[in-house]
């Protein structure tokens, strides 16, 4: 099943209930997390990059959440002290 690239949707931390936060209208490098709530900036859509994986990217500005240095070899570094911690290419 393909994702609706017209839906979006919102990624939320089910130990403490926050949403992952692109920060608003200006790109501000690293995600955050915060309340969740309606606004763009809580909000991701999946676009394809091929092969059935995807992307998400921000609708509020753009920014894609990534692995932090992942490669298919190589994990992901984990960052802060959750796993709600991301990093944006």
């Amino acid at each position: 099943m393909e994702p609706d690239p017209g839906r979006s949707f919102r990624v939320i931390n089910v130990v403490d209930g926050l949403a992952l936060d692109s920060g608003g209208t200006v790109p501000s490098g690293a995600m955050k997390v915060w309340s969740p709530d309606d606004s763009p900036n809580h909000q991701f859509r999946l676009t394809a990059v091929g092969e059935g994986y995807y992307k998400p990217v921000n609708r509020a500005n753009g920014p894609v959440v990534d692995g932090a240095g992942a490669t298919r070899s190589v994990p992901a570094r984990r960052r802060g002290s959750g796993p709600t911690t991301a990093a944006t290419t």
